[in-house]
């Protein structure tokens, strides 16, 4: 497995984190509405600390992950 690649970038006065998760939700497509946007996905608080707390300090990284999902 590869190391998750992420990035940060300015936006509106603060950041904006991105990332690719090693254990990613999946969803079935065929089961979402035909007006699907990303708002019908519940938000990962738990995926984006992991996310921001490797990126400040990789050193943790494995720390991260051991943090739970929101």
């Amino acid at each position: 497995m590869r190391p998750p690649a992420n990035y940060a970038r300015p936006c509106k006065g603060g950041l904006t984190l991105g990332g690719h998760e090693a254990d990613p939700v999946e969803y079935d497509m065929a089961t979402m509405p035909e007006d699907f946007t990303i708002d019908h996905l519940a938000l990962d608080l738990g995926e984006l600390r992991r996310l921001a707390i490797s990126m400040m300090d990789p050193a943790r990284a494995s720390d991260s992950q051991r943090l739970p999902r929101t």
